[in-house]
């Protein structure tokens, strides 16, 4: 199964080991996401670095391992979809078009993510970690 990645579901495996980390780690799973996402990360390391409670040296391990599991996907092979993920998102989060351009974009079976605005938008299959846990037959949190 190939899914586009939101931001959220990267934060929340690289503040804390949980299933969320877990399933991002599962060889069954096939990970992608706008270059974008180095962008958001960027601007926040400082935040989720405090938040994961690791030094620094671990925290860039964790997170150039979590990053071998993710296809990053350049905004220039998104673009011809990005106009329409804008019209779909423009009165429901505007700054998520991109994560919604990749999916409308590239061959995936979803976008996992846990922000229910995504939920106001049927373009495309929306995961949360319940589901995927589900399917990948883990115990229910």
């Amino acid at each position: 199964m190939r899914l586009v990645l939101d931001a959220n579901r990267l934060f929340a495996a690289l503040i804390k080991d949980s299933v969320v980390r877990k399933i991002l780690f599962n060889p069954s799973l096939e990970f992608i996401s706008p270059d974008y996402i180095l962008i958001e990360l960027s601007n926040h390391k400082d935040e989720l670095l405090k938040k994961s409670k690791l030094p620094e040296d671990e925290f860039d391990i964790l997170f150039q391992s979590v990053f071998e599991n993710i296809i990053i996907v350049p905004l220039e092979e998104i673009k011809p979809c990005y106009k329409r993920a804008r019209e779909i998102m423009k009165d429901i989060d505007p700054d998520d078009a991109v994560f919604l351009a990749i999916s409308i974009c590239s061959p995936n079976d979803g976008i996992w993510t846990e922000d229910a605005h995504f939920e106001k938008q049927d373009a495309v299959k929306v995961w949360k970690t319940n589901e995927l846990m589900e399917v990948l037959g883990m115990k229910k949190r």
